[in-house]
């Protein structure tokens, strides 16, 4: 994912983005993620904010549902096809707690590049731990980043590691703080994230790919090359613009934390 060819695309989807004014979302979806989206990004100078797949979009967010899976991943194909006809470099946020493999049925269904694709993944588990610290040290949660590798928190693909030595606070490494440090091991292991958490989690997404803020997000994305993967979907800290995941932070993982990213891949 490296080369004039993602420069190409990225001037392709600027070019694209330029003949649709103003930015066009499109939410997929009738529970309660879907409105919490839809709240979150109801401001002025966005439009298409209704489930409407009959004009290009710049993002579609797929908001999961409690049908069985087998539905909810017939629909995602389903949308994910629709909105790849109606705009070749739309980009696809699914919401849901376990879209790694709806990752894959997008993929497949649309023949989108897949690093247009892209979930909550880690970033649910990161925000807590981030608000647990910011609590604890009395601090804006924005001063604390905490990287999340893995995949999702429930669901086949459930496994996340928090990266603890590059946890830190206004730039400060955590380890390097007064004692007692706060506790950044992850809470309730196993437990779905909430509605609110996934609508904040794709919010951020879809805000990121609109501004091409390049910021970086713990979300599932497609890696291929780094981490000593050859191409799948885990949850990593990656730059998230206009052409969706970047390449990934090289951070240095230990043994088991890249054990655990090809297990997730492999999957």
């Amino acid at each position: 994912m490296a080369g004039t060819s993602l420069e190409g695309w990225r001037m392709r989807r600027r070019s694209a983005r330029a003949r649709l004014r103003p930015p066009r979302v499109v939410i997929d979806g009738d529970g309660d993620v879907a409105a919490e989206v839809a709240r979150r990004l109801g401001e002025p100078g966005l439009a298409g904010l209704p489930s409407d797949l009959s004009t290009p979009a710049d993002v579609v967010v797929i908001c999961g549902t409690r049908r069985p899976r087998e539905a909810v991943a017939a629909r995602v194909r389903d949308v994910a096809l629709r909105a790849a006809r109606a705009c070749p470099v739309v980009a696809l946020v699914i919401a849901d707690a376990e879209a790694l493999p709806l990752c894959r049925e997008a993929a497949r269904a649309s023949g989108l590049p897949p690093w247009l694709i892209l979930a909550p993944g880690g970033m649910p588990l990161a925000a807590a731990i981030s608000r647990r610290i910011a609590d604890q040290l009395r601090v804006a949660v924005q001063q604390v980043r905490v990287p999340v590798v893995g995949g999702e928190e429930v669901g086949p693909h459930a496994g996340l590691a928090v990266v603890s030595r590059y946890v830190s606070v206004a730039g400060i490494p955590l380890a390097d703080l007064v004692e007692p440090r706060p506790c950044v091991e992850p809470a309730a292991p196993g437990r779905p994230p909430s509605s609110l958490a996934l609508a904040a989690a794709a919010t951020s997404i879809v805000r990121a790919i609109l501004s091409d803020s390049r910021r970086v997000l713990c979300c599932t994305a497609w890696v291929e090359g780094s981490y000593g993967l050859p191409g799948g979907f885990v949850s990593v800290p990656v730059p998230v613009g206009a052409r969706g995941a970047e390449t990934p932070l090289p951070l240095r993982l230990q043994v088991e934390e890249r054990a655990l990213l090809q297990r997730v891949a492999a999957r």
